[in-house]
């Protein structure tokens, strides 16, 4: 008798705890299924004042944080344009002023001008630029030197020659040439050639000035149209 009680008793205890298991297990998936549908609910929904239907969205426009780069303190990289050689076949437009001083007798080879040194009319065929005995006369344009001669009327000269066909003419300069000017050299725009003189006589009698004439594929030109800046 006693043995069947605490059968009976062990019975109970069983079905009591498998009781109390299934209520558990019931709380368990009813729990869950209430946190599904929250997280499944459909975002509120709002009406404005036109009674239009508007679904409220998250915000994915919000401007991201600028950011500053840093400084370049490296120094500026500079870059210079290759200058394009100057055609051989081309000659010079421009020259420098072969003296500083003014324009003191123009060109002229089909007007006669009045020469004072011979009391007569003759033609002039270059420029006279005025300026003192002793000061610097310049290279016209780059070259080199063509010859360096002694004339019976226009005392000492040179010429140089161009690129293109040109050639420029220096006369009444000083005997004193500078070391390196010698015929076959190069010479620089610009460059000291020689100075001027008094050697001219058929000019003596006109100021102290540097003579000065212009060729062009052994034509004679106006000295003038190469020296914009010269003024008279």
């Amino acid at each position: 008798m006693q043995l069947q009680k605490n059968k009976l008793s062990g019975r109970t205890v069983y079905v009591i705890a498998l009781a109390v298991l299934l209520i558990l297990a019931t709380l368990v998936v009813f729990i869950s299924a209430r946190r599904n549908e929250k997280n499944t609910e459909r975002p509120p929904v709002v009406t404005d004042e036109r009674n239009e239907v508007t679904q409220k969205v998250p915000d994915t426009t919000r401007i991201p944080p600028v950011t500053t780069a840093p400084k370049d303190t490296s120094p500026p990289v500079t870059t210079s344009a290759p200058t394009a050689a100057e055609p051989a076949d081309v000659p010079p437009e421009n020259f420098v002023a072969p003296a500083h001083g003014t324009l003191s007798k123009s060109h002229s080879t089909e007007v006669l001008v009045y020469s004072l040194t011979m009391n007569d009319y003759r033609t002039h065929t270059g420029i006279d630029i005025a300026a003192t005995v002793g000061s610097a006369v310049f290279a016209a344009a780059d070259g080199k030197v063509k010859e360096i001669w002694e004339d019976p009327l226009m005392g000492h000269c040179m010429s140089i020659e161009h690129r293109g066909g040109m050639m420029t003419v220096y006369k009444n300069l000083s005997p004193d040439i500078p070391t390196g000017v010698t015929p076959g050299a190069s010479v620089s725009e610009g460059q000291i050639i020689a100075a001027v003189g008094e050697s001219a006589i058929i000019e003596s009698a006109d100021e102290p000035h540097l003579h000065f004439e212009v060729f062009l594929n052994g034509k004679m030109s106006d000295p003038a149209e190469y020296l914009k800046a010269l003024k008279k």
